[in-house]
């Protein structure tokens, strides 16, 4: 099982190190298996991030490169290799982009997005009682299952919770449930109190998804498999709240979009254990079949790269890559037209901008925020980087 929640900040999950009462499912799950600490996304936005999940090829190879386009029918996925190997399939998703629009169905038997009335409301519960419905279906099966749920509430629109009513005060004319639009226009007119109460509406939101989470640990609990499943948490991508003078996803490739929560528990990995080397999303598919269908092939053009469960990875592991390519006649007036490429080889990092060979060099393990851009005093690194990206982006699927 996959549980995916879109726009999931690692600094707001306790087990990363963010508020400990806004994630108590997640932090749980992250003692009872397998945390890793420097897990990238292949894109900062939701729908490459996916494909690049189940096809286990980068945004530039499987050609879903931002949330417009669509994933080809003739790629290959995790849902459809474990549908041949047996698998029931299904998914749910609380944003359209997830599934059948996007191309990202391909695999499943059953996959249906979350009936929504009205812009705002939230879905994650939804999402939480769709899947017990559809175990209560697949249930007497003695078939082995794949089950994706995917998660939206943490993106905008932000509204407050009945769970969060006194705790969230908001600030100026901040009422809740505002646009993505609508924030991208007032950020420059926010002040630090609209500021904070716009974070905190973000935190409720998350602990929305933390208790779907929990609605559904708690199901296979109750029938007694969840120790028999191998269940996968992850954040499909981050989320930018006026880190760097914008709101939004997409659009960039530092932290805040790409380095995501992600937790892997199954018998085969320790308790509480944690991996602390830089791992690729596209490390996924490979990953799962790994574990529950050894004997099938991954997915044709599947990156070299996975998951390391039991932590015996070499000294030195791969390198991660990203990017992401907006469609320009997609773009609205408040939208910032990129086109990035990415890597992080141990703590250094290069963002590319592609268009004009442009390059950012930040060593993490000093500057974590990435706020010294290197590139200029540092060509050695500029150079290494650039060229391990070049070989990568030239490289066939």
């Amino acid at each position: 099982m996959v549980i995916a929640i879109d726009g999931l900040r690692c600094d707001e999950v306790g087990a990363w190190g963010g508020p400990t009462t806004s994630t108590p499912a997640l932090d749980a799950l992250a003692e009872s298996g397998l945390r890793f600490d420097a897990a990238y996304a292949s894109a900062p936005c939701n729908v490459p991030s996916l494909a690049s999940m189940w096809t286990g090829r980068l945004p530039w190879e499987h050609g879903v490169q931002n949330d417009h386009d669509v994933l080809d029918a003739d790629a290959r996925t995790l849902a459809e290799v474990l549908a041949e190997r047996g698998f029931d399939t299904f998914g749910v998703a609380s944003d359209f982009r997830a599934g059948r629009a996007r191309g990202l169905d391909q695999g499943f038997a059953t996959f249906s997005t979350v009936d929504v009335e009205a812009l705002g409301e939230p879905t994650s519960d939804r999402v939480a009682q769709r899947v017990i419905q559809l175990l209560d279906l697949y249930e007497p099966s003695t078939r082995p299952f794949f089950l994706f749920a995917h998660l939206s509430d943490p993106k905008p629109p932000l509204v407050r919770h009945s769970e969060d009513e006194g705790r969230i005060e908001l600030a100026g004319a901040l009422r809740g449930g505002e646009s993505l639009d609508y924030l991208q226009v007032a950020r420059e007119t926010l002040d630090a109190a609209e500021l904070r109460a716009i974070r905190a509406l973000y935190s409720a939101e998350v602990r929305e998804a933390d208790r779907a989470v929990a609605r559904i640990v708690a199901d296979l609990e109750r029938r007694q498999v969840l120790d028999e499943t191998l269940l996968i948490v992850v954040g499909s991508a981050g989320f930018e709240w006026n880190d760097r003078g914008w709101i939004g996803d997409g659009h960039s490739l530092h932290d805040e979009l790409v380095h995501v929560p992600l937790i892997l528990r199954s018998r085969a990995c320790a308790s509480g254990a944690i991996e602390r080397r830089p791992v690729s999303l596209c490390g996924l598919a490979r990953t799962v079949l790994d574990l529950v269908a050894p004997e099938s092939a991954p997915p044709a053009g599947a990156c070299g790269g996975w998951l390391d469960v039991e932590q015996r990875l070499p000294a030195r592991p791969e390198a991660v890559f990203f990017g992401v390519q907006d469609d320009p006649h997609l773009l609205g007036a408040r939208t910032r037209a990129v086109d990035l490429r990415g890597v992080r080889d141990g703590p250094w990092k290069l963002i590319l901008d592609s268009e004009r060979g442009a390059g950012r060099v930040y060593d993490l393990a000093h500057d974590p925020r990435e706020l010294v851009d290197l590139a200029d005093r540092d060509r050695e690194h500029l150079r290494v980087l650039a060229e391990r990206l070049a070989a990568r982006s030239s490289s066939q699927p």
